[in-house]
Parts: structure tokens; C-alpha cells; sequence
């Protein structure tokens, strides 16, 4: 048996949600896709009416095999469809694969050299923070994230009058902080006068 390529998806970020807002629109709540469900989805192998691949969205189940002989939903379209012919075969991923250029290295023929990278910067970040749309979703709210570096030279540009404004009061506190960050220090940044700035923040 010549296997589909299938795998679980679930509503797990921002920016999964995002990609149902087509599909959603116009259906009832009971009837829209929703944080935290979870489904089945294919790879493609025939292009529909918009010039498209077909990508199929069909529920979850354990055997996900059994998806290609059942109804599911085209994510690009919303369209329902039936039918193996629409479900990319696992054979064709691994034939493909044989062919795909590897991006890692310069060449295509013979022994390949690495390539060398040349960083242009760099940016303090935790895991995915810098991308607020590749966040778990919560069920409150989404968490800001900011850029260190670029947080630490807006207080160091603060003065007195603008921390007051923020409801920070005492020029020892700002004074404090700063110092911190000069000496590279450890700032609670969810705790007291850091955690007002890290909210003022923009």
C-alpha cells in the first residue's frame, strides 16, 4: 500500500488560527475551526480551480490513513472534496527529495563545500519570543515580547520627568536600573519599576 503523507496540526499559535480566518468566515461559532482544536493535514497533489495545490484539512484519527477515503476540506478554497487522487503519495515525497538542492552547501555536482555564513547582527530573544504570532496561545492573552538590547537603550535615554509620567517615582530608581544595565546586571523584568517600563515600552 502506497501510503498519503498525513500528520496531526493543532491550533497551537497565533498564526495557525490565522490561516482559518477564510474558512471561518460566515460559520457559526459551534461550527468554526478554534483555538486548541486538532485535525489531520495532507500534502497536496492536484491543483484546484484558483491554480492551487489542494491542501486537505479532514478530523483527527488515530489511523490517519483512513482520511483519503473519506470527505475533507480544502484549506485554500473551503471546497469539500473526496478522493485519493488528491492526497500526495509518501513515494512521491521521497522520490522528490533525491532531487531537492541542498541549500546548505554551494554546488550541485560532486563533493559540495559548506557554505560560509556572514552574521549581520543579532538579537536577544527567548526560543520564539521576537515572534509574537508563533506564540502558544493562551486562554487570556498573548504575551508581548520585547527586543533586550533595544530596551535597554530606550531607559538608558530616559530622564527623571518621563519615568514620573509612568507612575515611577524617585530619580534613585531610574538611576538604579540604569546602573544595571550599564554593569550588565540581572533586571526582574516582570517584577516593580522594570516591569512599568517593560509595559511603557514601545
Amino acid at each position: 500500500m502506497n501510503y498519503a503523507v498525513i500528520s496531526n496540526l493543532t491550533v497551537s499559535t497565533g498564526n495557525i488560527l490565522k490561516r482559518f480566518k477564510k474558512l471561518n468566515e460566515g460559520k457559526t461559532f459551534d461550527r468554526q475551526i478554534k483555538p486548541f482544536n486538532f485535525m489531520l493535514g495532507g500534502n497536496g497533489a492536484t491543483v484546484n480551480g484558483d491554480g492551487e495545490k489542494v491542501k486537505p484539512i479532514a478530523p483527527f484519527n488515530k489511523n490517519p490513513q483512513v482520511a483519503i477515503e473519506k470527505e475533507f476540506i480544502d484549506y485554500n478554497t473551503g471546497d469539500t472534496l473526496q478522493g485519493k487522487a488528491y492526497w500526495k503519495p509518501l513515494s512521491d515525497v521521497l522520490l522528490d527529495y533525491i532531487d531537492h538542492p541542498e541549500a546548505k552547501f554551494e554546488g550541485n555536482v560532486g563533493v559540495l563545500q559548506r557554505r560560509h555564513l556572514k552574521p549581520k547582527g543579532f538579537v536577544y530573544i527567548g526560543k520564539e519570543a521576537n515572534k509574537v504570532e508563533m506564540q502558544e496561545l493562551e486562554i487570556n492573552r498573548i504575551e508581548k515580547y520585547i527586543d533586550f538590547k533595544s530596551f535597554h537603550e530606550w531607559v538608558l535615554a530616559l530622564e527623571p520627568k518621563d519615568t514620573r509620567e509612568m507612575g515611577i517615582k524617585g530619580r534613585s530608581t531610574l538611576k538604579r536600573i540604569k546602573n544595571k544595565i550599564k554593569h550588565v546586571k540581572k533586571l526582574n523584568y516582570g517584577k516593580g519599576a522594570v516591569k512599568i517600563l517593560v509595559e511603557n515600552y514601545r
